[in-house]
């Protein structure tokens, strides 16, 4: 059994990028196969799907890992009346989604997203509206549980197994609309069922739920409902506003860069899932101070792994057109402004699950109402001047102001993140790095620019690392991690 938090970080993050890698294969098959308008479609119909899911969730999902560390700390009672409880009310929920969005899919078609044969497609998908919902939150009940490892297991390792088997499967053949969805629904369906069974196996003493515990589990399911969904609507809706705003072939490319920067969230998803429980069970056991320690060395591994992973990317923006096709003309610059984006907020630190462990729920439904606001105010106006480097633009704005905003609230727990010695290190090198590699890139007649610009750059962190200061930051941060 996997107990630290940083063995369940390095476990997640390697399921995660397995994960990852499937979904990007997926991509760049679909987005050659099908075309940059019906890969555009596609993309809206999946993001459609998936916000639905968010509230098909009704903030269980986040709701149960946070309550299930409080409730109990060391793990030696059962918990399944409550992951019981979560499952029926957001599975019955779901469904009756589902069946809402399938009865106006011709609505939709006709006034909300103006993509010619989207009712079709969401005839095709909506399975993984329920099943999506059911996953989530019985792996958010393992993740709670501090067994993250057997989340990443299923959802990840199992999940992206059957969707890169799916997908060989269906390529050889040439690649449809419906065995597009077929690969997506499929993998996650047999998933479901054996996350569903892990969360609920337990031979412990359960723990008391009664009303108390049914309302205080509500209301806290019901704040993080509303933080999910604007959070969503900041950072995954772009391409649902996109369908309005910019031309499908324009769409199709940003639906492409969108998918390559996507990568951008590896570490922030991974910290956020296995830390926040771990901060959680920290600050309810009146352990403050191992809390800030944990929550500061996250964020400075937050900073390194994201600028590790996107800046070698930005080097070689300009030979992922390959990759998905000569079509995708407009990708390069459109990944560009959205790293740059992942990078500022990664440098914010992890705020997120800092305040929801402090039970700020409030101040992150602030956040993200402001900054949604902001994003998509700004997409509207900038997309009319620079079309979808325009939507990329304000959403990177949007996606670093909500972080600042975070570590603003936070205030001297905030400081604790990144205003020291190391974090201010870490972000100089990176800065460093990134001029030396647009640099190197740019400089004329020179053969493989890009690749030697990328290798310049992580030259250049890792000289910075390998010097004493931060040399001794990632020993001390490590053991932080493997600590807790």
């Amino acid at each position: 059994m996997i107990r630290s938090a940083g063995a369940q970080t390095l476990v997640f993050l390697g399921g995660l990028g397995i994960a990852t890698a499937a979904f990007f294969a997926f991509a760049i098959v679909a987005a050659r196969q099908l075309g940059p308008e019906t890969f555009g479609r596609l993309q809206v119909v999946l993001d459609v799907l998936v916000l639905l899911s968010i509230v098909g969730k009704l903030g269980f999902d986040e709701a149960v890992s946070y309550e299930i560390p409080r409730i109990t700390p060391d793990g030696s009672k059962s918990v399944r009346p409550l992951i019981l409880h979560a499952l029926v009310f957001s599975g019955l929920f779901s469904i009756a989604l589902a069946a809402g969005v399938v009865g106006t899919g011709d609505f939709l078609e006709r006034s909300v997203l103006p993509l010619p044969g989207i009712a079709g497609d969401l005839w095709m998908a909506w399975p993984l509206l329920p099943i999506t919902t059911l996953l989530a939150v019985s792996t958010a009940c393992l993740r709670g549980m501090g067994r993250s490892d057997l989340r990443t297991l299923t959802r990840d390792y199992l999940a992206s197994v059957l969707l890169l088997g799916l997908l060989g499967y269906a390529y050889s053949g040439g690649l449809t609309v419906a065995e597009a969805y077929a690969v997506r629904v499929v993998p996650v369906g047999l998933v479901t069922i054996i996350a569903v069974a892990l969360a609920l196996r337990s031979r412990k003493e359960p723990v008391p739920f009664d009303s108390a515990a049914r309302l205080r589990l509500h209301a806290l399911a019901a704040s993080t409902l509303v933080i999910t969904i604007v959070n969503y609507v900041l950072q995954f809706s772009h391409r649902i506003l996109g369908s309005n705003l910019v031309s499908s072939y324009e769409l199709g490319n940003y639906g492409a860069a969108a998918s390559l920067a996507n990568l951008g969230v590896l570490f922030p998803t991974a910290l956020a899932n296995t830390i926040g429980p771990a901060l959680a069970a920290s600050i309810a056991a009146a352990r403050e101070e191992d809390a800030l320690q944990l929550y500061a060395a996250a964020s400075r591994w937050l900073l390194r792994g994201t600028a590790a992973l996107l800046g070698p990317l930005i080097a070689l923006r300009h030979d992922a057109v390959w990759i998905f096709g000569e079509q995708y003309v407009l990708l390069p610059d459109l990944f560009a402004i959205l790293a740059a984006g992942y990078l500022v907020s990664a440098a914010l630190g992890l705020n997120t699950p800092m305040l929801m462990a402090r039970n700020r729920q409030r101040a992150e439904v602030v956040v993200g109402l402001v900054c949604t606001a902001a994003f998509w105010g700004g997409a509207v106006v900038l997309s009319r001047f620079w079309g979808p480097a325009g939507l990329a633009a304000a959403l990177a704005g949007a996606m670093a102001g909500a972080n600042l905003l975070r570590l603003v609230l936070l205030g001297r727990d905030g400081r604790r993140g990144i205003l020291t010695t190391d974090a201010m290190l870490i972000a100089g090198s990176i800065a460093a790095g990134l001029v030396v590699m647009e640099w190197i890139r740019r400089m004329p007649h020179l053969p493989h620019a890009a690749w030697i610009a990328a290798g310049a750059y992580v030259a250049v962190l890792g000289l910075a690392h390998l010097a004493g200061t931060l040399r001794r930051g990632i020993v001390e941060d490590l053991r932080v991690l493997f600590k807790h």
